[in-house]
């Protein structure tokens, strides 16, 4: 529930709304509180998220700047109608509780099995037919969906970086091999590899990822990064997608966001679905910025590496140490999705392969294993 401060200040911000209707709403892995407020025309989120508060720009900060940024820009992000820096409060639009990820989950929960779910997804929207809500309809609609939030993350990265001023975020100004090795690779090593599944990191793991950090980085930071781009982060509003959680916005290659789309493990899409969608955003992409297909590709698959290592790394610290167990639960995908994305990259870090090879056996078991979570880090900067 709200504090009662938070809750006597959003009233006094926007008056009309009504105390007694306060909702709580799940965080995800974030330690902000989130309550729903309704009033007569609708509701507003109230954010909660205490920072230390300094002259420099925290994240509470980033996230107003962003919202601003983004909007002037036509990106769908929620608007700030209030913020009080001093507590880290915050009133924003809401944006209801329907999601890219329950937009999945519907649609294979129509379908008479999960195989059965994944070849019509993978037919993509061609497939639907002309009568009734239809198993193949639905999945027509579902990869509507998703091709527009292909468009709208064209539009982020293209349309987002033109003025986007690093200063005013909280985050590193760019992403680069410095991040990638602390808080992606070097993250994947320590939270999932090391503390939940108490593996041995093979010798030469190290220079491997040096190496493949070195080569993420080539890409370049010439567009804007939301960095989470994944399908909990894509709201369905009145039937569109809308974006949040875009407070670690900085300035990155374009693959990473794209990556974090297709090769989420939440939503787990066939592979025939990822395939399509990402020949949608290629059409896209190379149309708006004249950059080639081959170009876009060269770094897809070490910069989608990292991505999922980053996310592996997080679903471990979330669910040992920040007590949201329900996270552990998406290692399996995560890790499956991580070796076939890394198998053409086998040649040049045979130790990384190795060592998901193990992590994909060990994870079946890990669960009989003493676990002995140490101090708490964030969940990735």
């Amino acid at each position: 529930m709200p504090s009662p401060e938070a809750l006597v200040w959003a009233c006094r911000a926007f008056p009309g709304l009504d105390p007694v209707s306060a909702r709580p709403l799940p965080s995800g892995g974030s330690a902000r509180t989130l309550t729903r407020l309704f009033h007569t025309g609708g509701s507003l989120i109230l954010g909660e998220n205490p920072v230390e508060v300094t002259a420099a720009v925290n994240e509470n900060d980033g996230f107003g700047y962003l919202a601003a940024h983004l909007g002037a820009r036509g990106i769908p992000v929620p608007g700030v109608l209030a913020y009080k820096r001093s507590r880290g409060w915050s009133l924003t639009e809401d944006l209801g509780d329907d999601d890219l990820c329950a937009a999945v989950r519907r649609t294979r929960h129509r379908l008479d099995a999960p195989v059965a779910a994944d070849a019509a997804l993978a037919r993509g929207p061609d497939s639907a037919q002309p009568q009734g809500d239809s198993p193949h309809e639905s999945c027509a609609r579902l990869v509507a969906l998703y091709r527009e939030a292909l468009d709208v993350l064209v539009r982020l990265q293209v349309d987002g970086v033109a003025g986007f001023d690093p200063r005013r975020t909280h985050n590193p100004p760019c992403y680069d091999s410095a991040l990638m090795r602390e808080w992606e690779s070097g993250y994947f090593v320590r939270e999932l590899v090391g503390r939940h599944l108490g593996l041995a990191v093979p010798q030469g793991l190290d220079s491997e990822l040096d190496a493949l950090a070195a080569r993420a980085a080539a890409a370049g930071t010439a567009y804007l990064l939301h960095r989470d781009y994944q399908s909990q982060n894509l709201k369905i509003h009145l039937g569109h997608i809308c974006v949040i959680d875009f407070q670690g916005a900085r300035l990155g290659p374009p693959q990473y966001d794209l990556a974090a789309l297709l090769l989420d493990p939440y939503a787990d899409l066939p592979a025939g679905l990822r395939h399509d969608l990402l020949e949608h955003y290629l059409a896209l992409f190379t149309a708006r910025t004249g950059e080639t297909r081959d170009g876009f590709l060269e770094f897809f698959t070490v910069i989608a590496a990292h991505r999922l290592m980053q996310a592996l790394g997080a679903f471990a610290l979330l669910g040992l140490q920040r007590g949201k167990p329900a996270f552990l639960a998406h290692i399996p995908v995560a890790l499956r999705l991580l070796e076939e994305t890394i198998a053409p990259l086998a040649g040049a870090a045979p130790c990384l392969a190795a060592l998901v090879a193990a992590a994909l056996q060990r994870v079946a078991t890990v669960d009989r294993l003493p676990l002995s979570p140490g101090p708490a880090q964030a969940a990735g900067t």
